[in-house]
């Protein structure tokens, strides 16, 4: 069974829609207060911001389908340079503003970050150094985003 159309979706609804779809959830659920929808909103734009804006052109690496034509690819061939992982970043840097902000959802945050990370390499269109860096970008404005916010008390 071919795993291509469950990676594609995995990829397309990673970017950006499905985690602020599952802020709106927590927030109609009273899971996640509205600073918490904010500061996911802020690592997810720090994320494009770094990954797209910056250090993309700065790299401007090639694709594996650009730097090897036979290459596989699953789905559209991104026009755009290959490091950082856009997707990567911006699942990374929601994933750590919702474990914050809802954390009893934590390892579902993250396992669904992880899959979205994996999807790109598994369509063909970033190198692992690609994800990886993604995966950094996307930790480090995350928490930067949150900073040193603490949404429950200890219970030491």
């Amino acid at each position: 069974m071919s795993l291509d159309s469950a990676m594609l979706a995995t990829s397309a609804v990673g970017r950006l829609a499905l985690w602020l779809a599952i802020a709106a959830v927590g927030l109609a659920l009273r899971r996640v207060r509205p600073m918490g929808v904010w500061q996911m909103g802020l690592a997810l734009v720090l994320a494009l911001i770094l990954s797209d804006g910056i250090l993309k052109p700065l790299v401007h690496s090639a694709r594996p389908f650009t730097a090897n034509p036979q290459a596989q690819v699953v789905g559209e061939r991104p026009a755009t340079a290959s490091f950082p992982s856009g997707h990567a970043a911006s699942a990374f840097a929601a994933a750590v503003a919702l474990a914050r902000a809802w954390p009893a959802g934590r390892v579902i945050w993250f396992v669904f970050a992880a899959l979205v990370a994996y999807s790109r390499l598994y369509l063909g269109v970033h190198y692992p150094i690609d994800v990886a860096g993604g995966v950094l970008v996307g930790l480090a404005c995350g928490h930067f985003a949150v900073g040193r916010t603490r949404w429950f008390p200890d219970h030491a």
